[in-house]
């Protein structure tokens, strides 16, 4: 597994704070975090942790 760089952290909380804030679904949100975390960090994903991660940060920005 490839480790993060702090800069890779950024890169994506900028991303989906931006796709947030243009008013981007959940399913569009879904989609970056599971590419970012495949890509990126090498992350094999599951279909239920993408789902619970995504609400967690749906929630998150919701509040």
């Amino acid at each position: 597994m490839q480790s993060g760089k702090s800069d890779s952290f950024k890169k994506l909380s900028k991303k989906l704070i931006l796709d947030l804030q243009n008013g981007y679904e959940l399913e569009k949100i879904k989609r970056v975090i599971t590419s970012e975390l495949i890509t990126t960090y090498g992350i094999s994903v599951n279909e239920n942790d993408v789902e619970e991660i995504t609400e967690l940060v749906y929630s998150w920005y919701d509040k």
